[in-house]
């Protein structure tokens, strides 16, 4: 019974991390919230608290999980030919310091916040 209750509470819960995503030695949280029309990802910069940024939105949050990102390069979904067809990659790789915040849904896609100094970058990688 114990297990059932956990697992059930867990996806009645929606995700939320924290670390420091942009870099700047202050604690950031990024969660999903329930929004008027479906979800969003929203983030909380420890410098600018009471200015949350919305990252995206979202339809249904099932199977969409937050995290960290581990430091290295990284081939991004267009370099690999992803996306739009005739649009240009402009970044085929990305370098990554590390504690980026990684989102993505669950055997589907990985994606990562870079901090671009005012906002956000939002990359989709691939394996």
């Amino acid at each position: 019974m114990i297990p059932f209750l956990a697992v059930a509470l867990s996806l009645a819960s929606l995700p939320s991390v924290s670390g420091d995503f942009d870099h700047d030695g202050k604690r950031d949280t990024a969660e999903v919230v329930k929004a008027a029309e479906g979800y969003k990802l929203l983030l909380r910069r420890g410098a600018a608290l009471g200015k949350p940024l919305t990252l995206m939105s979202l339809a249904d949050p099932a199977n969409f999980y937050l995290g960290t990102a581990q430091s290295g390069e990284f081939a991004t979904a267009c370099g690999k030919g992803f996306g739009a067809r005739g649009m240009r990659c402009n970044r085929p790789r990305v370098t990554l310091k590390g504690n980026e915040l990684a989102f993505g849904f669950r055997e589907a896609s990985d994606g990562v916040a870079i901090w671009k100094g005012g906002r956000f970058d939002l990359v989709w990688l691939t394996d």
